[in-house]
């Protein structure tokens, strides 16, 4: 059973699963069993005995997926676009909300 569960804890290309993956897996197995003995299947609970761990993962960031200040003011300046029509129901606003800092960006008033 020990082997089993060592076997958890991988995936298939060998490399250790990330430690909700391990878990989930393992709350299937020891579902499956816990099943199997009440069936009558099993006479006892093999994994009971067995002390296991989650195998714990280096918790690293890829800079490559992570945006920069830059890329974040830009994105925030974006998004106040979404949904904004211009008309009364904003106070006649397009552009920027008044907390976007992207230079040549800000909150500017239509001429009406």
């Amino acid at each position: 059973m020990r082997a089993v569960m060592q076997a958890l804890r991988l995936k298939q290309d060998g490399t250790v699963a990330a430690p909700e993956t391990q878990r989930h897996k393992s709350m299937t197995f020891v579902n499956a069993v816990r099943y199997a003995v009440e069936q009558g299947m099993l006479d006892s609970d093999p994994i009971a005995n067995i002390n296991w761990r989650i195998a714990k993962t280096v918790k690293q960031v890829d800079p490559r997926v992570v945006a920069n200040p830059a890329q974040v003011r830009s994105l925030l300046c974006a998004v106040s676009y979404v949904g904004s029509s211009g008309g009364p129901a904003d106070g006649g606003r397009s552009g920027c909300s008044p907390a976007c800092t992207t230079p040549g960006c800000g909150q500017r008033r239509r001429s009406r």
